[in-house]
């Protein structure tokens, strides 16, 4: 995955060798490596846009990962979503864009949050 990354690529390759793939005739901008990078904003970041202006930010948080940060450009501006484990906490830093909402949802609290920065802390 990081080889696309260094390779400054901004897109996914079809095969892990980019031009060389399959004869250079390889999709450089390949659609099934991206689903996992729409897991990663769906779940794991919990990144996910509902309607025009308006976002639900409920990251779903595992075992073995202590953190996880990212960001979505939205046509409104950025919406941002971390969060970090700490003991039996977890710290939420969040960021909606201006002339939008977000709903934050995690462990059965749904919070509607206006533009600008958040930062929650829960149990887990």
């Amino acid at each position: 995955w990081l080889f696309m990354a260094k390779e400054n690529t901004g897109t996914i390759w079809e095969g892990w060798e980019g031009p060389a793939s399959q004869a250079g005739i390889a999709s450089l901008n390949h659609y099934s490596k991206g689903a996992m990078v729409e897991w990663l904003f769906k779940s794991m970041l919990g990144i996910n846009v509902v309607g025009e202006n308006s976002f639900r930010i409920a990251p779903i948080i595992g075992e073995g990962i202590g953190f996880a940060k990212g960001s979505y450009r939205s046509l409104y501006g950025e919406v941002s979503s971390s969060w970090k484990k700490e003991g039996d906490e977890v710290i939420f830093d969040l960021v909606v864009p201006p002339n939008t909402r977000a709903e934050f949802g995690f462990g059965g609290e749904n919070i509607i949050l206006e533009p600008g920065k958040h930062t929650f802390r829960r149990k887990m």
